[in-house]
């Protein structure tokens, strides 16, 4: 998000792959980026917490009622 020249390109269960449309992405360790999720079903389970926001970007916290629960 708010980025054009970045795209979430490739991801596996837990980790996504940016590439550039320029060829470098400039991101240095720790930059921290907003990325609209497309797959968590997986993961959901190993947060305490999700965040949503709405269209005026106020953010609404949201316990997991399924953490831990994955067998």
């Amino acid at each position: 998000i708010d980025n054009d020249d970045l795209v979430f390109s490739k991801m596996t269960e837990e980790h996504g792959i940016i590439t550039s449309k320029k060829g470098t992405t400039r991101l240095e360790i720790g930059k921290k980026l907003k990325i609209i999720p497309n797959h968590v079903c997986t993961t959901i389970n190993l947060h305490e917490n999700v965040f949503f926001t709405d269209s005026r970007q106020e953010y609404k916290k949201v316990k997991v009622a399924a953490r831990g629960r994955l067998y």
